[in-house]
């Protein structure tokens, strides 16, 4: 592990430079967000006003939809289950034409969103002795060991778990909030970041130990490429 440290120093690879528009970005979402909570508290059933209804408290949201709007799950539960991301979705899945559940939905997704990238990127940012310089320095740790396939992973933050898009549209308005968490990353000046990828790296370690003809050709030969017919010859 102290070997794979000292390469990604080396080749400049260990701290990963992270663009102003990050910052930019959260004070939007951070808006966005304030504005679909006025937005819910507009479209309550009678009885209930932001005073009495607090979006963030699962006792509420639980009032809310089950008890207030009689909402149902297909699943069947002996009390009210916890108002996730995930029941929320299925809400919304059931009962599309209900723009409060629809808001709530996306509020979560929002929660979400500013709870994993941005408040945990946040959290990991150095930012550089130069205080005129815009970008922040984000020192993930890479981990070779920690997955069973032997492929490299990282954690505080995890960089390979970014998303690649996210869009945001108000129900209420023409707002849209449309953003690449991953252009927020920006190499060093005179570094250039590439996209790679393992390309069945499993499979070529079960070649290279069965020592497997049929397998250990495919990838030889560049122009074979797997398909259904390939998979059988190999595993039936």
């Amino acid at each position: 592990m102290q070997q794979l440290r000292i390469k990604l120093i080396d080749a400049s690879l260990w701290q990963i430079y992270l663009d102003q528009g990050f910052n930019q970005k959260a004070v939007e979402l951070q808006r966005y967000q304030s504005n679909l909570v006025e937005n819910i508290h507009q479209n309550l059933p009678s009885g209930m006003t932001n005073k009495t209804f607090d979006v963030d408290d699962q006792h509420d949201l639980q009032d809310l939809l089950f008890k207030r709007l009689h909402l149902t799950l297909n699943r069947k539960f002996n009390s009210p289950p916890e108002v996730t991301e995930v029941v929320l979705a299925e809400l919304h899945e059931k009962y599309p034409e209900s723009r409060l559940v629809a808001q709530l939905a996306e509020y979560k997704r929002i929660v979400s969103v500013n709870r994993k990238f941005f408040h945990s990127i946040k959290k990991w940012v150095h930012h550089p002795a130069n205080k005129s310089s815009k970008l922040g320095k984000v020192h993930s740790n890479w981990l070779q060991t920690s997955v069973i396939t032997g492929r490299v992973s990282t954690k505080s933050p995890n960089l390979l778990g970014i998303g690649k898009k996210m869009i945001f549209e108000s129900l209420e308005s023409a707002q849209r909030l449309e953003f690449s968490p991953r252009d927020f990353f920006v190499a060093e000046k005179g570094f250039t970041f590439i996209s790679v990828d393992y390309a069945q790296m499993e499979l070529r370690i079960v070649a290279h130990f069965s020592k497997d003809k049929t397998l250990s050709n495919i990838f030889h030969n560049k122009a074979t490429k797997f398909s259904k017919d390939t998979n059988q010859d190999i595993f039936i």
